[in-house]
C-alpha cells in the first residue's frame, strides 16, 4: 500500500468507534475513554443503534448517519455481527478499519474472515486485525486502545508493531515502568489484510520514529517483509523478537536441507540478512530498542569497561565474549589514558578497575579520560554499591557523563547494583533516558545490539551472480522431472540428480549403475578401484541411515561378496574419494522467503552437530563466500593448524548453482549435495552423493 495512504491510520484526521457501549466495562467504552483521556484533538464519532450520548459525546445510531468520511474506525461487536456492519458501511467512508473483535481465523473460523477482507477491498477499507488492541500514535496523540494504564503511554522515539494483543498490553505496561517513550504501537492481531511489511515504510520515514521493534508469532508476505526491513534498517534501527524457537510449524521436508531449514533459521538468517537484530527475551527486546532509538552511531568497535568492582567487571567481560562485544586491549595506550586517574592498587588492563575505594568523584575522572580518548570507542561504566560510594552522587556523574557523550557521539551504557538506594536512583535515570540497568550484561548486551546494528548497515549490497542455463540445459532438466512424476517419483535417481548437477557444472566423482553382481563387478573395473557401492531406491533419501552405502572397495572380490549380500538389485559403483573437507550445500523453495541456500560441515554428523548458514537468494559470489565464513567450522576451510586452505570460491560458486537451479525450475523443491568433498585452494570440489526432490503435483 502506497506509504501516503499510511499516515491516515497513523494520524487520522477522524476516528469512530463502531459498537461503543454504554457500559463502562465494556471493551467499547474503555476504547472512547482511552481516546477522550489522551487527548486526541482530531473529530470523534460513536456508533451504536441505541443512540444517545456516551463520554458526552452523541451516539450515531448507524455508520451512515455519520455525513463526513472517517480516516480510522474501530468495530468492537460480537464476530457474527461484523460482516453485517462491514456490507453497511458505504464504500469510500472509512479508509482503515480496526476489528478488535476476536473469534476469527485465530478461533478456526477463517472463512469469515475472508469474506470481511473481500468486502472490505471493494468498499476502499483496509483492514487492521481481526482480534486486535487498537492503536497508539503520539503524533495524533491518539490512544485507541482499552486496558488499565494504557492512558498513560509515555511519548518518544520508539515504534511497536506487536502481533499479540495479550502482549501488547503487557509491552504497554513494559514500557511504562522501563520509561520507554513511544512514537507509536500497533498491534496486528490475525493479520487479515494489513501486516508488519505495510507499516514500514511509513516508519522508516517517520522522523519521530528513531527504532522499530517488531514482535512476530508468523510471517506473511516473507520476501516483501524482509525488502521492507532492509529499506528501514538502512533509516534506523529494527529489533525483531519473534516467538516459536521450535520448528514444529515448519513444512515437513524429506532432505536434510528441508528438515534442517526449519522455521526459525530460515527467518532469523533473512531477518539479519536484511539488516534486523534479532532479540532473544522481551526483556531484552525492550533494552535494545530504548537503547538504539537515542545511541549514536560508533566510531568503531574498541570498548572500554570501567568498574570498582572485580567480580562484576569479569562478569561482564564474559557478557562481553558471550555477544562479541571487542574489548580494547593495547595495554600501553590504556596505560597512558587511565595511569594518571587509576590508584597504583588498580587495575590498568580492560577491565579498568578503579577498586571498591573509588568515589563518584573518581569515576568522573576515569570516564573523563575514556570521553576524549580517540582509541576508545564505546565504554561500558559499572558501579557496585559500597560503603564509601555516595549513590547519589553517582548518579549525578552517571546522568551527566551520558549527556556529554552523547554530545561527542561517542556510546555509553551504565549498570548499577546496589540495594533499595541504588534503585531509585536507577528508576529516576531512566526517566532522563540514561541507557542503565542493574545487571552488568544487560548493559553489555545493549552495546552489542547497536555493534549488530551498524556492522550490518556496513555490508555493501553487492549485485547478484546470475547463472544462465541453456535451452539443451533446460529441455534435458524438464525431460528428466516429467520421467520422474509419471512415474510417481519425488525423488529423483541418484543418477538423475548427478546428470543435474553435472549440467551446472559441478563436478561428480566417476560412476556407473548397475543390477547385478557381474554388472557390478564390470563397472568397478570400469570406474577403478578402490569404489563405493551405494543403494538405489526411490524411496530412499538417507542412504546411510539404512546401511545403504559401503566405502572402500579394494577389490572385485569385495565388490561381488557385496553385492550378494546386500541384495539391492540396483546400485551405483562411484569412484571412492579422499582428502576433502565434508561439507553440506543446498537450495530449497521456502514458503515465507523463496528460494533459501544453505551450507554447513557435512556427511554423516551433519544433523549431529548443526553448524549450518542460510541466506535468501539470489546473493553474489562475495556474499555467498562470507556466508561460509559464518560457519563455527569455517577454521577447516581457512585452513587450521598448519592444515591447507580449501578452495572455499568453488564452494560458494556451487552454492550459486543451487539456488539458480530452484529460481529456474520451479517443479524442483529442494537440491541437496552432502557430502561434497572440499579440495586444497583452486583444486575444486566434488559432489559425492546428490539429492534433487520434485513437488508434488
Amino acid at each position: 500500500m502506497p506509504q501516503t495512504e499510511m499516515h491516515y491510520l497513523f494520524e487520522p484526521r477522524s476516528v469512530a468507534v463502531i459498537g461503543v457501549s454504554h457500559d463502562p466495562s465494556k471493551v467499547g467504552y474503555k476504547i472512547v475513554n482511552s481516546i477522550l483521556a489522551g487527548g486526541y484533538k482530531g473529530k470523534v464519532f460513536l456508533v451504536n443503534p441505541k443512540g444517545g450520548k456516551i463520554c458526552g459525546l452523541p451516539v450515531y445510531k448507524s455508520i451512515a448517519e455519520i455525513k463526513e468520511k472517517i480516516d480510522f474506525a474501530l468495530i468492537s461487536v460480537p464476530a457474527k455481527s461484523v460482516l453485517e456492519i462491514v456490507t453497511e458501511c458505504p464504500t469510500g467512508k472509512i479508509k482503515f478499519l480496526s476489528i478488535v473483535s476476536s473469534g476469527f481465523s485465530e478461533a478456526g473460523n477463517s472463512e469469515e474472515e475472508g469474506k470481511i477482507v473481500c468486502l472490505a477491498r471493494k468498499k476502499g477499507m483496509r483492514i487492521l486485525g481481526p482480534n486486535v488492541f487498537g492503536l497508539y500514535s503520539a503524533k495524533a496523540s491518539l490512544n485507541a486502545t482499552f486496558g488499565g494504564k494504557v492512558t498513560k503511554a509515555k511519548a518518544g522515539s520508539l515504534a511497536i508493531i506487536s502481533q499479540s494483543g495479550a502482549l501488547g498490553i503487557a509491552l504497554m505496561g513494559k514500557t511504562e515502568t522501563e520509561k520507554v517513550g513511544l512514537s507509536s504501537i500497533v498491534f496486528e492481531g490475525n493479520k487479515a489484510d494489513l501486516n508488519e511489511k505495510d507499516f514500514l515504510p511509513y516508519l522508516a520515514s517517520d522522523r519521530g520514529t528513531k527504532a522499530v521493534f517488531i514482535y512476530l508469532e508468523g510471517v506473511k508476505d516473507g520476501k516483501q517483509l524482509a525488502e521492507n526491513i532492509k529499506k528501514t534498517a538502512a533509516e534506523k534501527p529494527v529489533v525483531i523478537l519473534r516467538a516459536g524457537s521450535s520448528a514444529k510449524g515448519a513444512e515437513a521436508a524429506i532432505s536434510h536441507t528441508g528438515s534442517l531449514a526449519g522455521e526459525t533459521k530460515i527467518f532469523s538468517a533473512v531477518m539479519r540478512q536484511s539488516g534486523a537484530v534479532l532479540a532473544e527475551s522481551l526483556q531484552q527486546a525492550i533494552n535494545w530498542s530504548k537503547f538504539l532509538a537515542s545511541a549514536p552511531a560508533p566510531k568503531g568497535e574498541n570498548t572500554v569497561i570501567i568498574t570498582n568492582g572485580g567480580g562484576i567487571g569479569i562478569l561482564a567481560a564474559d557478557a562481553c565474549e558471550k555477544y562479541q562485544v571487542n574489548l580494547y586491549e593495547d595495554k600501553s595506550c590504556l596505560k597512558r589514558i587511565f595511569s594518571s586517574v587509576v590508584p597504583a592498587f588498580g587495575s590498568l588492563k580492560n577491565p579498568i578497575d578503579i577498586t571498591g575505594q573509588a568515589t563518584a568523584q573518581d569515576y568522573q575522572k576515569v570516564l573523563e579520560k575514556a570521553l576524549f580518548s580517540h582509541e576508545i570507542h564505546a565504554v561500558i561504566c559499572l558501579g557496585c554499591e559500597t560503603a564509601v560510594l555516595d549513590s547519589r552522587a553517582l548518579s549525578v556523574v552517571f546522568r551527566d557523563s551520558y549527556k556529554k557523550f552523547k554530545e561527542a557521539r561517542k556510546p555509553i551504557v551504565f549498570a548499577f547494583i546496589g540495594g533499595q538506594g541504588v534503585k531509585k536512583h536507577l528508576l529516576s535515570l531512566k526517566e532522563k533516558n540514561v541507557p542503565i540497568f542493574n545487571e552488568g550484561a544487560e548493559a553489555v548486551s545493549c552495546l552489542a545490539g547497536l555493534y549488530r546494528h551498524y556492522r550490518q548497515q556496513k555490508r555493501k549490497t553487492e549485485k547478484p551472480r546470475t547463472v544462465f542455463f541453456n535451452e539443451a540445459v533446460t529441455k534435458k532438466v524438464e525431460e528428466i522431472i516429467k520421467k520422474a512424476r509419471i512415474e510417481k517419483r519425488h525423488l529423483l535417481y541418484s543418477s538423475e540428480a548427478g546428470e543435474i548437477a553435472e549440467m551446472m557444472g559441478i563436478n561428480l566423482p566417476e560412476s556407473q549403475v548397475a543390477f547385478s553382481k557381474e554388472e557390478a563387478v564390470k563397472a568397478a573395473g570400469k570406474v577403478g578401484f578402490p569404489v563405493v557401492m551405494k543403494i538405489i531406491d526411490k524411496d530412499i533419501v538417507h542412504k546411510t541411515e539404512v546401511g545403504g552405502v559401503v566405502l572402500d572397495l579394494r577389490n572385485e572380490q569385495e565388490v561381488a561378496e557385496v553385492y550378494g549380500q546386500k541384495r539391492w538389485g540396483q546400485v551405483e559403483i562411484a569412484a571412492m574419494i579422499k582428502g576433502g573437507i565434508e561439507m553440506i550445500v543446498g537450495a530449497k523453495k521456502d514458503r515465507d522467503f523463496g528460494t533459501i541456500v544453505m551450507a554447513g560441515l557435512g556427511g554423516i554428523y551433519a544433523e549431529v552437530l548443526k553448524d549450518f548458514t542460510f541466506k535468501a537468494f539470489p546473493i553474489s559470489q562475495n556474499e555467498a563466500e562470507k556466508m561460509l565464513a559464518e560457519l563455527k567450522s569455517f577454521p577447516l576451510l581457512s585452513g587450521v593448524r598448519g592444515e591447507k586452505e580449501r578452495d572455499i570460491a568453488k564452494v560458494a560458486e556451487i552454492i550459486l548453482k543451487l539456488g539458480a537451479v530452484i529460481e529456474n525450475f520451479p517443479a524442483i523443491a529442494e537440491i541437496e549435495i552432502n557430502p561434497l568433498a572440499v579440495f586444497a585452494k583452486e583444486e575444486g570440489a566434488k559432489a559425492l552423493d546428490v539429492r534433487v526432490v520434485i513437488n508434488k503435483g
